[in-house]
């Protein structure tokens, strides 16, 4: 085995674990990157890159979902122009940002609001306001929360 007491963690781990020489070599190469920049390394158990959450992803989804059909149970408001609806759409936007931050909120109302664009008359109008409204919404009640 070679001396390597002077190389970096990237370099001892690319000997220690016996990789083909071209991934050596990308290790040998971006272990003197990693002084430069306080990351991590670019292979292996220093990986410090931020993994998606298969949880989060697959609450957001469900939440959505519940959302878009919560959408098409809009009703009515008396006194108000016809275009003005009442829904309850944003609840469970609103439950995804209390839980798991505001953009996972963003993402249901995204959600909701493409669903509901396949069966509208709107042209994508009111469907681009409910979205920017129901993040104006979502948003700022999910860093007040969280944060």
């Amino acid at each position: 085995m070679r001396e390597d007491r002077g190389a970096g963690p990237c370099v001892r781990a690319a000997v220690s674990c016996r990789l083909s020489p071209c991934a050596q070599a990308l290790r040998g190469f971006f272990g003197p990157l990693r002084k430069i920049t306080g990351k991590g390394c670019f292979y292996g158990k220093n990986n410090r890159s931020k993994k998606i959450n298969t949880r989060k992803l697959a609450v957001t989804a469900i939440l959505g979902a519940v959302a878009s059909a919560l959408m098409f149970l809009a009703f009515q408001v008396p006194l108000m122009p016809s275009f003005i609806q009442m829904d309850l759409s944003e609840l469970p936007a609103l439950i995804a940002a209390f839980s798991m931050g505001p953009l996972s909120g963003v993402g249901v109302c995204l959600i909701k609001n493409l669903v509901h664009l396949l069966a509208t008359s709107t042209g994508g109008v009111g469907e681009l306001s409910n979205f920017l409204v129901g993040a104006a919404f979502v948003v700022p009640a999910g860093l007040f929360y969280n944060y």
